[in-house]
């Protein structure tokens, strides 16, 4: 007698469902310590550095995501290296998502204005201090949209996982159908079950692209979609730093910004916020600045 679906087959299911979630969740997480590194690596100022992981890239970039997960798993066990088929898939797609999230971060990164590091520098901070405090804060906004389209491209990627029999939700369906003859009704189930896990999260990466895209403030990175929207505004990337005002931002030509920003570093200087700053970073004083910058058109005099 042919077995129909049923709360059996259902169940089976379910647990492929649960070992796609945590290889996603393996993949993702080691992906993004690594990729972060990677895109620390990319933007590093250094051209030797630089140039070997730009091969890095390329080479899982340039490659068969298949291929890779063959080679972790096949290639590693004739070195003597026998891993389960859940570890050797998990090491794969986690090189293979260092791979693409370092270059979606490292887009990020220099997406964020060079005003931001050069007022960093200018106030003193080194190289660790101004990418933890000043750029990564502002790139992890800029990345968020992509960061979330790839990990809905993960999830559904986990289905090549079976190429080396382990059984997630993909791999799980073809076994239900096989044994059911019921491949439409068993693969509208595994459909339904992407839709239900990718869903949500392609709605809200739309959603952070949407609000991200309206962000003006010290962020000029979408002035053609802002001119597109409002062309009255005749919005256009104004802004400006000088290292003799404490490194701050102004936009060119408005006085309520500049008013804004001296009202601020007066406000840190005279709450002591900016003197714990000092001590912490620099080990030293605060200078001494002048109250505005003479002879500056973008502030207040």
């Amino acid at each position: 007698m042919t077995p129909h679906f049923g709360v059996p087959e259902f169940g089976f299911l379910l647990r492929g469902l649960q070992w796609t979630v945590l290889l996603t969740l393996v993949a993702f997480v080691g992906g993004c310590t690594a990729g972060l590194v990677v895109a620390l690596l990319r933007t590093c100022g250094r051209t030797t550095v630089e140039w070997i992981v730009r091969i890095y890239i390329g080479i899982f970039q340039g490659t068969p995501l298949l291929l890779q997960l063959f080679v972790v798993y096949y290639g590693l066990a004739l070195l003597g290296l026998k891993l389960s088929a859940f570890v050797a898939v998990a090491i794969g797609f986690t090189v293979n998502a260092s791979a693409f999230l370092g270059e979606i971060w490292r887009g990020a990164i220099q997406a964020v204005p060079r005003g931001q590091t050069e007022a960093a520098m200018a106030l003193g901070l080194h190289y660790s201090a101004r990418m933890r405090d000043i750029v990564l804060p502002q790139a992890i906004r800029i990345a968020l949209p992509a960061t979330i389209g790839y990990l809905v491209q993960l999830i559904k990627g986990t289905s090549l996982a079976a190429i080396v029999g382990f059984i997630e939700l993909a791999r799980a369906g073809q076994i239900v159908s096989n044994q059911t003859y019921q491949p439409l009704l068993v693969f509208g189930v595994v459909g339904a079950m992407y839709f239900i896990l990718c869903w949500p999260l392609s709605w809200w990466g739309s959603r952070m692209e949407a609000r991200l895209a309206l962000a003006v403030g010290a962020n000029s990175f979408y002035p053609q979609r802002l001119n597109a929207a409002k062309p009255e505004l005749g919005f256009e990337p104004k802004l400006h730093f000088t290292a003799l005002y404490n490194g701050a931002c102004t936009r060119l030509g408005e006085k309520e910004w500049n008013e804004t920003a001296n009202k601020f570093v007066d406000q840190i200087k005279s709450n002591g916020k900016l003197a714990a700053f000092y001590a912490k970073w620099m080990k030293a004083p605060v200078p001494v600045f002048p109250d505005s910058v003479p002879g500056v058109p973008f502030t207040v005099q």
